[in-house]
């Protein structure tokens, strides 16, 4: 993985949890691995989930976003969003 690669997932996943919409959209278009995990195993899903932003966790599967993808606490991100009572995102998340 070249030093390009790691800084726009890094930006990604940065732009996830702060619920920057227009960027993750941008930087998926550049390139950004939307199942990238961090330290923590988290992926710019976990993230945008159990911040409660709606719109990115949108985005994010729309792009082939691992819903069942778990961090080191084998949380998904669906348990992420209900633990941190983000009704919304949890309805998006949820199987049907």
């Amino acid at each position: 993985m070249s030093n390009s690669n790691r800084d726009i997932n890094a930006e990604l996943r940065k732009a996830a949890l702060e619920g920057n919409i227009e960027k993750v959209k941008s930087l998926i278009s550049e390139g950004a691995k939307v199942n990238v995990k961090d330290q923590d195993n988290k992926t710019p899903l976990h993230l945008a989930a159990e911040k409660g932003h709606k719109g990115v966790v949108e985005v994010l599967l729309n792009n082939g976003a691992n819903v069942n993808a778990t961090n080191e606490l084998k949380e998904t991100p669906l348990h992420r969003a209900a633990k941190e009572d983000h009704k919304g995102v949890v309805e998006v998340l949820e199987p049907v």
